[in-house]
């Protein structure tokens, strides 16, 4: 047995420290003295070349060459003539454009699509457009302005223009390289007296690793390094858990924080400087809980923010050091679980939210689960989108991304049971997660005669119990081959006997054909790679529903749900189900 809980926090201390900071952050920046503290040594190179973590799209890039942004399969576009949107930016326009969403502004101002640039085959165009968006940067925001010097984008931008600096330094002219190397050395000085402002979790951690690029690869910045190898302990401890998950609980930034250390690891070998130890410790436990959450098409789980992006192969970005560690299937401290035998993967949420301040992308999802058979994905949540194109081309052409992500973290969305369409977890204006389960108890037991048999999982939380007096225990059985998968939820009455019903919600993957099979009120669902599963439920009514799946990132894509509906009774309310593998005769 194990037991996970959440600390309990109210956030109006926190908003108000928050707050606070906030002000008296914006009074230091505004003045002279500020200013004057950014003037220092003007570096006339650096001392290495970092690589890129991530590799670019040369697609991409040759758009970029054209004057085309796209990101997450959408173009940056602009009123145009007519009324009709244009595609196309100057070097000149882009920066200052008014209207650009923060998404996009973050991106743009990050810099990662260097690396895009850097891909294509046409080094010498690709080179004069990286210079010309430079120029164009420096002229308008090379002075602190709060958005764009944020210490997380900061950051990014410090790593993006060295790790490309043969793409935008290689010109002979002397006085544009001059001013790209000075705005280095003035970012890395702004970035280490201002790293605390940066937002706890994710952000705080990439505001970590540029400060250990700066002191790396700008002259003389053997101060920023030693500070920044300390800070780089402590924000390891805090991010990175002690089985390998990360404190925001989002797959998504597990990989992301992996990809940001393999390239800070090389960082320092780049530089002959010897790398943390506690750098080489996070890496050593990160690789084997993204193994964990990762599907058999070689992409992540959807919870927390996660997407899928079928261009991502979580093994091949591991690398030959890490891809073979085995998966850690037991997440004591992060809270999933899996579930894997034969070709059967299912990945379970077994944990309370993140702590309040590392709450942002956190859903209200627990217990919920995921399912795949060979490459296929079979159950999924809903997933959150980043971008979306073209409204008309969407099935919700009225809706806006800020409102289908909200939706998209509500119980609902998840492969769960909910009660009385009420979140287990709250999701409060400020996008923080309140109240919600603060206790999650959990048993996992395996046929031990050969380390490969049935599996038996059980978890309860107790995020319904302060409205509803009631709490949600769900219980998981795989067999040895992975063609049986079982499952019963289980609303334990505490108190109460208000009328209330319940939905136990099982999403299916847009690739799913699902048929009803009305000879026995059951489901037949029939995948891709030719696995076909026939799904049974006794103690609830069983029906197929519309639902949107969000998980692609770039567009909301029309999807199945089956949907399994009941009354709540007193005492125990049992809902049994049943994944099981069809001969190719049945």
């Amino acid at each position: 047995m194990g037991q996970l809980r959440r600390p309990t926090t109210h956030p109006l201390p926190r908003l108000i420290r928050r707050v606070g900071r906030i002000i008296v952050r914006q009074l230091r920046l505004l003045n002279w003295f500020h200013r004057f503290r950014l003037v220092g040594p003007h570096p006339i190179r650096l001392l290495a070349v970092p690589e890129d973590p991530r590799p670019g799209d040369p697609v991409r890039g040759a758009r970029l060459i054209t004057g085309r942004f796209v990101e997450a399969g959408q173009i940056l576009t602009k009123a145009g003539k007519n009324g009709i949107a244009a595609e196309t930016w100057s070097a000149q326009e882009i920066w200052t454009a008014r209207g650009i969403s923060d998404g996009w502004r973050r991106w743009l101002h990050s810099f990662g699509w260097l690396r895009d640039l850097d891909a294509t085959s046409d080094s010498d165009t690709a080179r004069q457009q990286a210079e010309d968006l430079l120029r164009a940067w420096l002229d308008v925001h090379d002075r602190w302005q709060s958005f764009g010097w944020a210490p997380e984008i900061l950051a990014r931008r410090i790593i993006a223009w060295m790790c490309h600096a043969p793409l935008i330094l290689s010109t002979g002219d002397h006085i544009y390289r001059s001013r790209v190397l000075n705005s280095l050395a003035r970012q890395s000085r702004h970035l280490a007296r201002r790293i605390e402002d940066a937002e706890a979790g994710p952000d705080r951690m990439i505001a970590v690793i540029g400060l250990c690029y700066s002191g790396l690869f700008l002259p003389q910045g053997g101060a920023r390094l030693r500070r920044a190898r300390q800070l780089l302990e402590r924000e390891l401890n805090t991010v990175v858990l002690p089985d390998g998950g990360v404190v925001t609980r989002s797959p998504t930034d597990a990989f992301t924080l992996f990809e940001d250390l393999i390239g800070l690891k090389r960082a320092f070998e780049r530089s002959r400087e010897e790398v943390p130890d506690g750098l080489v410790k996070a890496l050593d436990r990160l690789a084997p809980a993204i193994r964990a959450l990762t599907h058999g098409d070689g992409d992540l789980a959807l919870f927390n923010g996660a997407y899928e992006d079928r261009n991502r192969r979580v093994l091949d970005a591991l690398g030959d050091d890490y891809a073979g560690m085995h998966a850690h299937d037991n997440g004591l401290h992060s809270g999933f679980q899996r579930l894997a035998r034969g070709d059967t993967v299912v990945i379970m949420d077994a944990g309370p939210p993140s702590p309040l301040a590392y709450s942002h992308n956190n859903h209200a999802g627990t217990l919920s689960f995921e399912m795949s058979v060979g490459e296929d994905r079979l159950v999924v949540n809903c997933g959150s989108l980043v971008s979306l194109p073209d409204p008309a081309a969407t099935p919700l052409a009225n809706v806006k991304v800020a409102e289908l992500n909200l939706m998209a973290r509500s119980t609902a969305a998840h492969s769960t049971l909910v009660v009385n369409d009420t979140n287990s977890s709250q999701v409060l204006d400020n996008g923080l997660i309140g109240d919600g389960p603060t206790v999650v108890d959990f048993d996992r037991r395996e046929d031990e005669t050969s380390g490969q048999g049935a599996i038996w999982f059980e978890a309860s939380h107790d995020g319904y119990r302060r409205r509803y007096g009631l709490d949600h225990r769900r219980r998981l059985y795989l067999s040895a081959d992975g063609t049986d998968f079982r499952g019963e939820d289980v609303l334990i009455a505490k108190r109460g006997r208000r009328p209330l019903k319940f939905d136990v919600r099982f999403d299916l993957h847009p690739d799913v054909v699902v048929e009803q099979d009305r000879s026995d009120d059951a489901f037949v669902l029939s995948l891709d790679g030719g696995a076909r599963l026939r799904f049974r439920v006794r103690g609830g009514v069983a029906a197929l529903d519309e639902s949107l799946y969000l998980g692609r990132r770039d567009r909301p894509v029309r999807s199945k749900q089956i949907v399994v509906t009941g009354n709540v009774q007193p005492g125990e309310t049992v809902v049994n189900w049943s994944f099981r593998r069809l001969d190719g005769d049945d």
